[in-house]
C-alpha cells in the first residue's frame, strides 16, 4: 500500500508500471538513484568506453600482438557493450524520472532488464574461463586456437540468446517482474559461478600456494573477483525477490536500491583487470632527453 509524502515528485499508478515506479515518489529514494546512476556515469562507463576504444583500435590496425585476441579481452569487450547500454538506461531512466514522463521510464526499464541479464552472463563466462585456465591447462591451451574461438563464440550467442529470452519475458510480464523465469535461469549462472570458483580455489591452495608468489598473487586477484561476484549475485537476487507480485516487501525500495550499489564493485573490477593486462595501470618512466 503506498502512502502520500509531503516530499513526493511524481505519482504512479502501480497497476499500469512497475511496483519499483512508486519508490521514486520519494524525494529520498530519488536522491539515493540519482547519486548511484552519477557514479555510474563517471567511474564505470569511462572505463568500458576506453576499453571500446582499445578494441576498436586494435581491430583497425590488424597488428595481432601476443594474447591481444585473448578471450578474456573479448568477453570484457561483449561486457563493455552491456554495460553502456545498462549506463544508458539509467540515464534515460532519470530523465524519464526528473520529466514524470512514464514512457521514457518504462523505456529506460527495458534497457536495464536486458543490460543487466547479460552482464551477468559475461561475468559467469569469465568465471568458467578461469576455471578452465586453472583446473584444465592443457584443455585451456588448446581452447586458445581457432577452435576455441568458435567455442567462445557459441558461448557468448548463447548468453545473449539467454538475454533475449529474459528481455522477452519481462515484456510479456510487464508490469510484473517474471522473478520464477528470472531464478530459473539464475540458479544456473550461481551453481556454475560456485562450482568454477572453488575448484580453482581448492587447485591454488593444494599446489602449494604459499610457496609460489605467482600463485599467491592469482589467489588473491581471483579472490577479490569472486567477492565481487558475489555482492553482485546478492544484490541482484534481494532486488529481485522482492518484486513477486505476492510477497512485496514493506522495505522494497531501500533493498531494489541497495541491490544496485552491490552490483558496482563487479562492474569496477572487470575494467581494472583488463587495463593491468594491457599495462595502462603501470607507472612507466619517462626518458628525457638531454
Amino acid at each position: 500500500m503506498l502512502t502520500n509524502s509531503s516530499s513526493s515528485i511524481c505519482s504512479f499508478n502501480t497497476s499500469l508500471h512497475p511496483v519499483t515506479f512508486s519508490c521514486f515518489s520519494n524525494i529520498n529514494h530519488l536522491i539515493h538513484y540519482y547519486c548511484f546512476t552519477l557514479v555510474d556515469l563517471l567511474l564505470i562507463l569511462p572505463l568500458y568506453l576506453f576499453i571500446l576504444w582499445m578494441g576498436f583500435q586494435r581491430w583497425r590496425s590488424n597488428k595481432p600482438a601476443a594474447g591481444q585476441n585473448s578471450h578474456t579481452d573479448v568477453l570484457t569487450y561483449w561486457m563493455a557493450v552491456t554495460e553502456g547500454l545498462s549506463s544508458f538506461g539509467f540515464l534515460t531512466f532519470s530523465y524519464g524520472i526528473g520529466t514524470c514522463r512514464t514512457a521514457i521510464m518504462t523505456y529506460g526499464y527495458f534497457l536495464v532488464s536486458f543490460g543487466a541479464p547479460a552482464q551477468t552472463v559475461f561475468h559467469c563466462l569469465t568465471c568458467v574461463e578461469r576455471y578452465l585456465a586453472v583446473v584444465h591447462p592443457i584443455i585451456y591451451m588448446k581452447l586458445k586456437k581457432s577452435q576455441g574461438a568458435r567455442v567462445r563464440n557459441v558461448c557468448i550467442a548463447l548468453g545473449w540468446l539467454l538475454c533475449f529470452g529474459m528481455f522477452i519475458s519481462v515484456s510479456m510480464f510487464y508490469p510484473h517482474f517474471p522473478t520464477i523465469a528470472y531464478f530459473s535461469s539464475f540458479a544456473f549462472i550461481v551453481m556454475t559461478v560456485s562450482f568454477c570458483s572453488l575448484a580453482v580455489f581448492c587447485v591454488l591452495i593444494c599446489s602449494g600456494l604459499k610457496s609460489d608468489q605467482t600463485k599467491w598473487r592469482i589467489f588473491h586477484t581471483i579472490l577479490a573477483i569472486t567477492a565481487t561476484l558475489v555482492l553482485r549475485l546478492s544484490g541482484q537476487s534481494a532486488s529481485m525477490a522482492i518484486l513477486h507480485p505476492n510477497h512485496i516487501a514493506e522495505n522494497y525500495c531501500e533493498i531494489f536500491l541497495i541491490g544496485f550499489w552491490l552490483c558496482l564493485p563487479s562492474s569496477l573490477v572487470a575494467p581494472l583487470l583488463f587495463l593491468h593486462r594491457n599495462g595502462k595501470l603501470t607507472c612507466q618512466e619517462c626518458n628525457v632527453r638531454p
